[in-house]
């Protein structure tokens, strides 16, 4: 494999490190489950859209009012800023 990216250089070592083929599931599904918090690539793992989504709503359950204000005013910014470029970019 011709490893281009940062993220399929992270796939690759996920891959090496864990996948077994004759367990069930996936390179994906075995790498989801990696319990190894103290990996250095933990954090950026590759996750399917939904374990994605369930972790960021436990991360804005746990956060203070204050936190989320802010959290919930950039996430509006950034949907106006992607907004602007694709309307732009659609003329």
């Amino acid at each position: 494999m011709n490893i281009t990216t940062r993220s399929q250089a992270i796939n690759e070592m996920c891959k090496v490190c864990i996948y077994d083929r004759l367990s069930t599931g996936t390179w994906k599904d075995q790498v989801e489950s990696c319990t190894d918090m103290n990996c250095p690539l933990y954090s950026f793992r590759p996750l399917s859209a939904g374990t994605n989504k369930r972790l960021k709503d436990e991360r804005y359950a746990l956060m203070s009012p204050e936190e989320k204000k802010k959290y919930d005013a950039r996430a509006d910014a950034a949907r106006e800023r992607f907004k602007s470029v694709t309307q732009s970019s659609n003329k």
